[in-house]
């Protein structure tokens, strides 16, 4: 647990989300995200190069999601949900 840091993660917004998600990064450098439902299944993960990203939510189903991001051996944590079906 000593590689938690939230302070590489500025913010995951918007909360609810409807069919994309914002992260914002404290800074630059190699970064993984990951998104994982209740269950801890993966949904999604993806290497953005730049601190702020946006990333489509758009075919995974209304619920709680953690957003896991990886950077310089670090772990930040947040969290979202998506309140808007698939149509």
């Amino acid at each position: 647990m000593e590689n938690i840091d939230n302070s590489i993660i500025n913010s995951v917004y918007p909360i609810p989300a409807s069919d994309v998600i914002y992260l914002r990064f404290a800074r630059t450098g190699q970064t993984r995200v990951e998104i994982l439902d209740i269950t801890g299944s993966l949904h999604n993960s993806w290497k953005p190069m730049i601190p702020k990203c946006l990333r489509s939510i758009f075919p995974i189903c209304p619920m709680e999601y953690t957003s896991i991001s990886i950077q310089e051996g670090k772990v930040g944590l947040g969290k979202f949900t998506k309140n808007k079906h698939p149509q």
